[in-house]
């Protein structure tokens, strides 16, 4: 082999590694950008012009991409056809030594350099670099992003060629090549458990986050006290009566109405009355400027965040809730609210979900069909025809219930074991 010879084998090699090394930042350039999240570019990077063109490139990333896949597939050509050159002529002789036919011997040579280009590229321009680029790649996509700019203006005309075709072909098949880069509450949801499958949340913290949406899916009735189960009284009630009558595991405010119950003026804080009366005795009326308190009235058809809204506006943390008819439904306060982000953090004097052992729970009708689906780890189909167990279960019943009715809903027995009048009051749900 002479100089010259030489020289030109040591070029090809030259030539052949600098398409790997080529090869391996345009993957390493891909998968960086693909993987930089914005919040993390804007808090690590301290060049601002380069911040700027990595989110507009994250933004619009159509160019970037195609130049990163005509690079790859060019420089894969390239060094396919040089590569075979530079290392068939050293594995031929070893392969005729052993198989004398020398066109299956040229086949089994070629196939093997093949093997050998396809392997150099596989680690040294595939698998390393994506795992540099993946390891870290907001801090990679800092240092790659001003040489991959020039490589996109270098391939421009290509890059328009190749886009357009492309563009023509997905509309002959009516095919949709837009990206939908829209955030979702899945996605948010995502997030919070792979945060606290790493540690960096708590448990308290991954129920706040995963609970805090629920404010603006469910609406006021859904957390609600029934009005079957308010204490109202009418304004000439004598205070003594009140005190006699008000029922302590209720809502510790009163509504007080004039003439009708429908028709409610304001409400009376029990225990400031029980102070008064302490003091005075029997000596003002439930319309006493000291006690009484006018009410925020609220329609039905708010969502609780929109609720949390109108308690801010106001300074209130009580509301009575009116149907479309301008009827009472219930009353709701901040505590109710509070308590789907809380949790088992806001404490309550009633106990409307009692488990009984590990498969089975006695649970009150008036529980929000919501709470109970998210303890039985059943899906949320979004009905909108009820908001309580006990709708849930007239819904699937499809007519009023009776004691001893059976259930089975979802894997789940729901018996009815107590009833007042025409109302759900206790089920019984067995797992099966």
């Amino acid at each position: 082999m002479d100089n010259i010879e030489i020289l030109k084998l040591v070029a090809i090699i030259f030539l052949f590694f600098f398409l790997v090394l080529c090869s391996s930042f345009l993957s390493c350039s891909e998968l960086s950008l693909a993987a930089s999240r914005k919040f993390k570019i804007q808090g690590q990077l301290d060049n601002d012009d380069k911040i700027q063109k990595i989110l507009a490139l994250k933004d619009s990333p159509g160019d970037y991409f195609a130049a990163v896949q005509i690079g790859l597939n060019l420089v894969a050509i390239i060094a396919g056809a040089i590569g075979q050159d530079v290392i068939s002529p050293h594995v031929t002789p070893f392969i005729t030594s052993i198989i004398e036919n020398e066109e299956i011997a040229s086949i089994c040579s070629s196939i093997i350099s093949v093997l050998i280009i396809t392997s150099i590229f596989i680690v040294f321009a595939d698998l390393i670099p994506k795992k540099v680029a993946i390891s870290n790649p907001e801090k990679v996509a800092q240092y790659i992003i001003n040489p991959m700019l020039i490589v996109v203006k270098l391939l421009k005309p290509f890059i328009v060629l190749f886009d357009g075709l492309a563009t023509v072909i997905l509309k002959i098949f009516n095919a949709n090549n837009e990206i939908n880069e829209e955030l979702t509450t899945d996605d948010i949801y995502a997030v919070v458990n792979a945060g606290a499958e790493a540690g960096l949340l708590v448990t308290e913290e991954q129920y706040l986050f995963g609970h805090i949406f629920n404010l603006k899916e469910d609406s006021v009735t859904s957390m609600m006290t029934h009005r079957d189960h308010i204490d109202f009284y009418s304004e000439d009630t004598p205070i003594e009566d009140v005190i006699n009558s008000f029922d302590e595991n209720l809502h510790q405010r009163a509504p007080i109405y004039k003439d009708e119950i429908d028709n409610i003026i304001g409400f009376v804080d029990i225990k400031k009355l029980l102070h008064l009366y302490i003091k005075e005795g029997n000596t003002f009326n439930l319309t006493d400027k000291r006690i009484f308190q006018p009410v925020l009235l609220i329609p039905d058809t708010l969502l609780l965040y929109e609720v949390l809204d109108c308690f801010k506006k106001n300074g209130d943390d009580f509301a009575i809730i009116l149907n479309e008819y301008g009827l009472v439904v219930g009353v709701i306060t901040l505590k109710d609210v509070m308590s789907i982000v809380m949790g088992d953090l806001v404490t309550y004097d009633d106990d409307y979900i009692v488990q009984r052992d590990e498969s089975s729970w006695i649970i009150s009708g008036a529980t929000p069909y919501k709470d109970v689906l998210r303890l039985l780890e059943i899906e949320d189909d979004g009905c909108e025809y009820y908001e309580t167990l006990s709708g849930l279960i007239m819904f699937l019943a499809r007519r009023v219930p009776k004691i001893a009715d059976q259930i089975m809903f979802n894997g789940f027995l729901f018996e009815i074991v107590s009833m007042e009048q025409h109302r759900i009051k206790q089920v019984l749900v067995t797992k099966k």
